[in-house]
């Protein structure tokens, strides 16, 4: 047991994945299963008094060689559903958290400086970037320490706080900083209420170690004297939540975005990766030759991969690539496309399986 980061509570443990494996998404087709060693246990905990889910806490350099020492699963996206926001605020100094692979820079005034901290950064991502943009490839601790001249009025994380450890250590850092602590904060987290209704193997792997809602995110706010001042969903299933916290504002959020039972997110996990991987597992038993397995995002690889190896003595069979091929199986749907025309026209009708939300198989 520890305490909850939301309410310094008692957690209890609601799941155990032992001996977690690694199926990132850019393994080389030729790479044998078998040979994959785990990474370590995987411990789901959940507040005995508020319900917050996260992980049992990691030793800082397990998340470091997660982030830079695995191949890394990288989306192309854009954050426009968010230019008429900094449009209105009109930040002058933005310093974006781990922003390396699709900054905000795109949708921001030529004349505002933007620092991006990202300590896995790649090289290539500077290149054909304004001017306006440094690159600092440290985490947070070290660049506060380090930090000198002009504070950030805004701070940005798109996909970030989910990824945090400690989200209270780091709020606690962050915020009671000379270079932060006066700064509007714009925060981007996955709707986990969606995914645990339409892909609940998303919900649970070593990258995403909190599962945070408006009620939590507020909570943790309200520490610093910070209030939402905004509030906004995207997506066609409302897949993921937008706020922005400012010192002094507050804003009535509707009452059944406030609610909480994260007990579903473990019961309809369970149920659907149990489901899911014992049609796969009636699938491949049937078939002599390998087939292939769609990489999805690297945490649903791996998850599903954990328990499908623990259920089927046929997961060997499975080889990983990034090519779509005729007889795709959507893991979510267990729908058989049997033509690319169709896998299309599936995305774009669920356009919610894009950008990795989904995993297949393909004979």
């Amino acid at each position: 047991m520890n305490n909850c980061p939301i309410c310094n509570s008692r957690t209890e443990t609601v799941l155990e994945l032992i001996d977690f494996p690694v199926i990132m998404p850019s393994l080389p087709e030729d790479h044998k299963l078998k040979k994959i060693k785990p990474i370590g246990d995987l411990h789901i905990e959940k507040c005995l008094n508020c319900g917050f889910i996260s992980n049992k806490k990691q030793k800082v350099e397990f998340y470091k060689h997660l982030y830079t020492n695995t191949p890394k699963y990288q989306v192309k996206k854009n954050h426009i559903h968010w230019k008429k926001t900094f449009d209105r605020f009109k930040p002058i100094n933005v310093l974006e958290i781990g922003g390396g692979i699709n900054n905000v820079g795109s949708i921001l005034d030529k004349k505002t400086n933007l620092s991006v901290l990202d300590y896995s950064i790649e090289n290539e991502q500077k290149i054909n970037c304004n001017e306006n943009i440094r690159f600092i490839k440290q985490d947070l601790k070290e660049h506060l320490n380090d930090f000198s001249g002009f504070v950030y009025d805004a701070i940005f994380m798109s996909h970030v706080c989910e990824h945090i450890p400690d989200i209270s250590d780091y709020f606690d850092l962050l915020l009671k900083s000379e270079a932060c602590r006066n700064a509007k904060i714009f925060i981007e987290i996955p709707s986990f209420d969606f995914y645990s209704k339409f892909a609940p193997y998303y919900l649970f792997n070593f990258e995403h170690c909190t599962h945070l809602n408006t009620f939590y995110l507020k909570t943790i706010m309200n520490r610093y004297d910070y209030k939402l001042s905004e509030f906004f969903s995207i997506g066609i299933k409302q897949d993921c939540l937008c706020y922005v916290f400012e010192k002094g504002n507050n804003v009535k959020i509707a009452e059944n975005d406030e609610i909480i039972d994260n007990t579903k997110l473990i019961q309809n996990f369970e149920r659907s990766i149990k489901n899911l991987t014992t049609s796969i597992d009636r699938y491949i038993k049937r078939i002599d030759q390998k087939i292939a397995l769609k990489k999805g995002s690297g945490g649903s690889a791996n998850l599903f991969m954990f328990y499908l190896k623990n259920e089927s003595d046929d997961y060997l069979k499975l080889v990983p690539t990034d090519n779509i091929r005729l007889g795709n199986i959507m893991s979510s749907t267990n729908q058989m496309i049997v033509s690319e025309n169709l896998f299309n026209n599936f995305i774009e009708l669920n356009p919610y399986f894009e950008n990795g939300y989904h995993s297949g198989f393909l004979s």
